[in-house]
């Protein structure tokens, strides 16, 4: 049900419906009992209200979310989770909450072993890395995610491509067109693994 309607992100003509079966999912969820099943049917709901702009509510969705994963163990829930605040955060004007989290994220997914979930985390790092004054390793980052993700036939869901638009832009804004866009390809060329290196480095 609430994959459902995750398929609806980003549709303003469907979020009514998307938010009831969300509800009634994480509703039946509760009934169920099971914390890693209620974190992922609120982490969709989050994820439709904050595509939709109602982003404190969707910040409760992920934190209840959040806290449940924690306590299940669960942690590709919490990796997801963190990369979903994260984005908050850096709406927000809070980069260095948003890159704490996505280096949380990172770590975990080297636990995880998950290269996938390492390739989103990177692409989530580049927006509170150029916001934190090192577009130009920002862009870097973006640029080996986007090698990654193609390297490994995933594609980003429709609740990441607005959050990774908005990182693009942010970075076209700081460094010119022409420079940015040399750097993401430059970054291309970045190993996932020295990607990763280079985002929980110092800099």
């Amino acid at each position: 049900m609430v994959d459902v309607a995750g398929t609806w992100m980003g549709d303003p003509a469907a979020v009514d419906q998307a938010l009831t079966l969300c509800q009634q999912g994480v509703a039946l969820a509760r009934r169920v009992g099971e914390a890693p099943l209620v974190a992922h049917a609120l982490n969709v709901l989050g994820e439709v209200l904050r595509l939709h702009g109602d982003r404190d509510a969707a910040r409760a969705a992920y934190d209840e979310a959040l806290a449940l994963a924690r306590t299940a163990g669960d942690e590709g829930h919490q990796l997801v989770l963190e990369l979903n605040l994260a984005a908050l955060a850096l709406g927000d004007d809070e980069p260095e909450r948003a890159l704490d989290l996505c280096r949380q994220a990172l770590r975990q997914a080297i636990d995880l072993n998950a290269a996938a979930l390492a390739a989103s985390a990177l692409s989530m790092v580049a927006g509170p890395t150029a916001a934190l004054g090192a577009p130009e390793l920002g862009a870097r980052l973006l640029g080996a995610a986007d090698a990654a993700v193609e390297n490994l036939g995933w594609s980003r869901g429709p609740g990441d491509a607005p959050e990774y638009d908005r990182v693009h832009a942010a970075l076209v804004a700081a460094l010119g067109e022409a420079r940015s866009h040399a750097l993401i390809a430059e970054g291309r060329g970045m190993s996932l693994d020295d990607a990763i290196g280079a985002a929980l480095g110092d800099w």
